[in-house]
């Protein structure tokens, strides 16, 4: 294991008891080396969906503290504690459980009632699929033939 996969699986250890704590989930932990520095960015949310700045900023100081006592840092690191942004393109079914009830646009590999787009609010993310409901009914859409989904976003 290389110093960054060590890393990886040491910040991801020290997270469990602060989002245990704090109700988060682990969305995305991505361990960089930037020149002379690591870079680490942790994106967090809640169950549901709408973690606060608040609650980052927490978890940005609990593990900043504990960075600094381990061993496989020995030199600068960067550490950037963040929500997935409301923007993000969703890909897996904990994606889709933190929109429940949420309008999501759809772009497929394959066409679902011979459209490649959909559009709907989602009703539910279990066994490989999402079911969405749309203007024409409810429609159920398996992950595996989603190209691109995002929330959609109204002013």
């Amino acid at each position: 294991m290389d110093i960054r996969e060590e890393l990886t699986v040491k910040v991801s250890d020290l997270l469990k008891p602060f989002l245990a704590e704090l109700n988060l989930v682990l969305v995305d932990l991505v361990v960089k080396r930037r020149q002379k520095e690591y870079y680490i960015e942790v994106i967090l949310d809640r169950p549901t969906g709408g973690i606060t700045i608040a609650e980052c900023s927490i978890v940005n100081k609990r593990l900043n503290e504990q960075l600094g006592m381990v061993s496989a840092i020995r030199e600068d690191y960067i550490l950037e504690v963040s929500s997935p942004g409301l923007d993000r393109p969703l890909k897996t079914q904990q994606d889709f459980l933190r929109v429940i009830n949420r309008l999501v646009h759809f772009h497929l590999a394959s066409p679902i009632h011979d459209k490649l787009d959909h559009e709907g609010l989602v009703n539910k993310a279990e066994n490989g699929s999402v079911v969405i409901i749309s203007d024409y009914g409810e429609v159920t859409i398996p992950l595996n033939t989603i190209n691109k989904a995002v929330q959609v976003i109204n002013d």
